[in-house]
């Protein structure tokens, strides 16, 4: 008997979703040669407080080159 190798198929847009994601939050910096995302904001006693996250030795292929905001102070 013959066995049929066929591939499961995904719906549309759903191919490497947390990749295509991670392409479109991670920004690189030219500056400080570091990757960078913004995390979801706090709001502390009124006051509205940005997290950043940095990342070394992360693939900066497809990355949208942008200084970070620890280089542009």
């Amino acid at each position: 008997m013959k066995q049929s190798h066929k591939r499961k198929r995904l719906p549309y847009g759903s191919t490497n979703f947390p990749g295509r994601k991670a392409d479109r939050l991670i920004k690189y910096c030219t500056s400080c040669k570091l990757c960078w995302e913004h995390k979801n904001s706090k709001v502390v006693k009124g006051f509205h407080l940005k997290n950043f996250e940095w990342y070394e030795n992360f693939p900066t292929y497809g990355k949208e080159r942008k200084i970070c905001p620890n280089c542009t102070q």
